[in-house]
């Protein structure tokens, strides 16, 4: 919350009358004009805003994205001389690219730029004898506190920069600066739109490989913007920030990626909205019911659908963001890739709670991945494109089934050297302020097979691993794997089912497949150790990538991809399964798990009555079928555990169960509901399920009793 911000003493002019060229105090409260208080003009306030108490008086709020005042070019003033330009500015974060406080230039050939870099330093640029001179600072400005940043230009000196009262920069230059003619004046916004900062150049055949321009504007507040007709001297601007600067807490502060409550609660999704800043969430035309939060009764972590992010994540208890990806595609008759990181404004993008009781969650995301421009991906002509539907079985313990269906005319198509499709990827957020290296561990990733051989890699050295020939269970991928000579592969173990991430927390994500034809890379040839990027989360510029230099927004880097066969493939559709969560133990102690949903025991029923269906292994239950309308009868289950095939923590979906309660005993010993034996319902237009979890490990067969209860 922004707070009032209290002067020492009442602002002080240097220099009054013809000295002064124009001032904007933005102590409005209300409506779209701002007073210029030297001519008595007001100019237009464009896109997001809001007023908020600044220095002296109000101050004006730019949301980063949208908003601009402007100032026509027939009263903008006229610095064909020496000048001054000084305002009190707090920064949420630094620019996409270079951002103005004031912007009265053309095409870099007349007038004046006075603005703040992607880095967060300050320069002033403008036309000065027929060249167009520009200055930088090395130092940046310090975010979410006041500061107070002056430029000033003398005909016979040069240009000099102010950060705070000291000379931070200067330039020695002569001559008289040329005035942009037919030029508004903009305050925090770009006249035109500039190449995007720090972008990923993507070896792609159109003019979206290239960082496309874009109408930025300056996130943070801005107060008390005054020109001058003249350089004011160092001595005056040092007491100008001096006797003018504001005591009390800093009007900004440093964002938290919002998952909601901390610690455990009653397991369950949940939906809400997850606020973030003030002049992010003004963007979003959303209801309070957009984003789905899952809680887990016996541990911190969360799993998170939230806007910001687009994608799940899971959500360390210290409140570090892992995502397993979604699904991503490009190929050369598309301009970009297509992926629903893209997708800014969710237009595509939606979650359902589908299940939510005490026995399990289930969630259905459905979303197209598209393009920057938001175009769709593979376009057929059935006038339909890529859509994928995933869905989330997530139970008590913290295990969860991804089931991932794309629908594609594109299912059968064979790879060539610059054709892609992505389904997992480990991607870290990095939270607001943070860097990679401050949430992954350098030994990133532990690999096991369902023998316990384990091998842990690390990224001291950059993206670990090497090249690997193919099995002859992998031949499904070699078309993409030939034609793609350097990435860097993990071999070991041979057969890996298990992929452990370390992070710097307590709980880390790990994510098991079958291991029969799977491929794991490594990410490389970017910057650092870590590549990182902050085009996406949370940002919404329309970028296929951009480096993270700076770390006050959110980032996020990744590690590895996992390749693996299809669980499924028709003429337009494919499917993939995982099975994903959250540990606190080390990688042997997944190994029973893995083997439970890779290789789950048979089960047999005793009696009649009851029909099974098998095992699902993408919602990870025993699937049974109350055959009779009998519902009064008994359920007698034999289930063969053992090493290869071991019970851990199962689950059952018992159709037509009826709408009776269930007693449990296991080996004769009953199990009364509660945190070991968890029960939920299903209701739906011809009758009622039975959803039930019960914590139980065992390597030898069990005999469970399900009996129907009263009410």
């Amino acid at each position: 919350m922004l707070t009032l911000i209290v002067s020492i003493c009442l602002l002080s002019l240097p220099a009054i009358g013809e000295d002064l060229a124009a001032h904007w105090s933005f102590n409005e409260t209300e409506g779209r004009e701002v007073r210029e208080t030297v001519s008595g003009n007001k100019d237009t306030i464009a896109g997001n805003y809001k007023y908020v108490p600044g220095v002296s008086g109000n101050a004006l709020r730019f949301d980063g994205y949208t908003t601009s005042v402007t100032r026509r070019d027939a009263v903008a003033p006229r610095l064909d001389g020496p000048f001054t330009i000084e305002a009190w500015v707090a920064l949420q974060s630094y620019p996409w690219t270079w951002c103005p406080i004031v912007d009265n230039e053309h095409d870099d050939q007349a007038g004046y730029y006075f603005g703040i870099d992607p880095e967060g330093r300050i320069g002033l640029h403008l036309a000065v004898g027929g060249f167009w001179q520009t200055t930088t600072s090395d130092l940046a400005v310090p975010l979410y506190k006041w500061n107070h940043l002056a430029g000033a230009f003398d005909p016979g000196g040069g240009i000099f920069l102010y950060l705070n009262g000291k000379l931070v920069r200067q330039l020695a230059i002569q001559g008289k600066p040329t005035f942009a003619q037919h030029t508004n004046l903009m305050i925090g916004r770009n006249n035109e739109p500039r190449p995007l900062a720090h972008a990923v150049r993507r070896p792609l055949p159109s003019s979206f490989s290239r960082p496309l321009p874009m109408p930025i504007s300056l996130d943070g507040i801005v107060d008390e913007l005054r020109i001058y007709r003249r350089a004011l001297g160092a001595g005056e601007l040092e007491q100008l920030w001096s006797r003018n600067r504001p005591v009390g807490p800093d009007p900004l502060f440093r964002p938290v990626l919002p998952s909601g409550p901390d610690g455990p609660g009653r397991f369950g999704a949940y939906y809400t909205r997850l606020q973030y800043l003030d002049a992010w969430e003004a963007l979003w035309r959303v209801s309070d019911h957009t984003d789905v939060l899952v809680r887990f009764d016996e541990a911190p972590y969360k799993f998170v659908f939230w806007r910001g992010t687009r994608v799940p994540c899971w959500v360390t208890e210290n409140g570090i963001w892992y995502s397993n990806e979604f699904f991503e595609t490009w190929d050369p008759d598309m301009k970009t890739g297509a992926e629903p990181l893209a997708d800014k404004q969710t237009r595509y993008s939606h979650v359902r709670i589908i299940e939510s009781h005490d026995a399990r969650v289930v969630l259905h995301w459905r979303y197209a991945p598209v393009q920057i421009d938001y175009e769709l991906a593979h376009v057929d002509a059935t006038g339909w494109g890529d859509w994928v539907d995933e869905y989330y079985t997530i139970y008590p313990d913290g295990t969860s089934v991804r089931k991932v269906n794309v629908w594609t005319s594109k299912a059968h198509r064979t790879a060539d050297a610059r054709s892609f499709r992505e389904w997992h990827e480990s991607i870290i957020v990095n939270p607001p302020g943070t860097r990679a290296e401050d949430n992954i561990k350098t030994e990133a990733v532990t690999l096991a097979d369902l023998d316990g051989n384990a091998q842990t890699y690390s990224w001291a050295n950059g993206p670990p691993g090497g090249p690997q020939a193919l099995r002859p269970d992998q031949q499904w991928y070699e078309t993409i794997r030939a034609n793609s000579p350097n990435t860097k592969w993990l071999s070991k173990p041979a057969y890996p089912a298990i992929h452990l991430v370390h992070l710097k927390a307590a709980y880390n994500p790990y994510v098991i497949v079958d291991p029969k034809g799977v491929l794991i890379a490594t990410l490389g040839g970017y910057q650092g150790n870590y590549p990182s990027w902050n085009h996406w989360p949370v940002s919404q510029i329309f970028s296929y990538g951009r480096y993270s230099v700076t770390h006050e927004r959110p980032s996020h880097s990744s590690l590895t991809h996992i390749y693996w066969p299809p669980a499924e493939q028709t003429e337009n559709r494919v499917t993939w399964i995982m099975l994903h969560g959250m540990t606190d133990k080390p990688i042997a102690e997944l190994g029973p798990l893995a083997k439970s949903w890779i290789s789950a025991p048979n089960l047999t029923i005793n009696g009649t009555g009851f029909r099974s269906e098998g095992y699902d292994r993408t919602e990870r239950a025993y699937v049974i079928t109350r055959a009779a309308q009998n519902h009064s009868a008994t359920l007698e289950i034999s289930i063969r555990a053992s090493n290869q095939s071991p019970i851990v923590n199962p689950a059952f979906l018992i159709r037509n169960w009826g709408s009776r309660g269930v007693d449990l005993k296991v080996d004769g010993r009953t199990v009364p509901i509660g945190r070991d034996f968890r029960v939920g319902r299903l209701h739906h237009p011809e009758g009622s399920d039975l959803a039930i979890w019960i914590r139980w490990r065992s390597t030898s067969p069990v005999k469970l009793s399900l009996s129907p209860t009263r009410g």
